[in-house]
């Protein structure tokens, strides 16, 4: 299964199911907000520093970031705070459901990883844990 697999599906199952509740949601602003909740910044910056994006089982090791995923609705979507935050919400929920998240300990332990993807991935994951 590719890396991409796991994110470009649930896309697809979220911009339906934000279109049947009347948000209009693109492929590439749901992207974008996926890669805010798991901590991998941007779909450009995951696919630049190769991100280790996969399903995992074991819910301790996932880790995600609503209060970027919030900023990142407010900012793509151009709705309010509280409107944001629900779509954060959800967002979230489905990763959690679809046990979808970035492999942090094989992003700090495998040199094939730059340190400058190592480093993107720390910072974004320090600031889940100031929120």
């Amino acid at each position: 299964m590719s890396a991409k697999s796991p994110l470009y599906s649930l896309a697809s199952k979220l911009v339906d199911q934000f279109s049947k509740s009347g948000l209009v949601l693109t492929r590439q602003s749901c992207h974008q907000l996926l890669h805010a909740a798991i901590g991998s910044v941007s779909p450009e910056v995951a696919s630049n520093k190769n991100i280790p994006i996969y399903t995992c089982r074991y819910p301790e090791t996932r880790q995600y970031n609503l209060y970027a995923t919030i900023k990142r609705a407010e900012k793509c979507l151009g709705v309010g705070y509280f409107q944001a935050v629900g779509i954060a919400e959800e967002i979230i929920e489905s990763l959690r459901s679809a046990g979808v998240g970035v492999n942090q300990v094989q992003l700090l332990l495998d040199p094939s990883f730059s340190p400058a993807g190592k480093k993107t991935s720390i910072q974004s994951t320090e600031e889940k844990s100031r929120a």
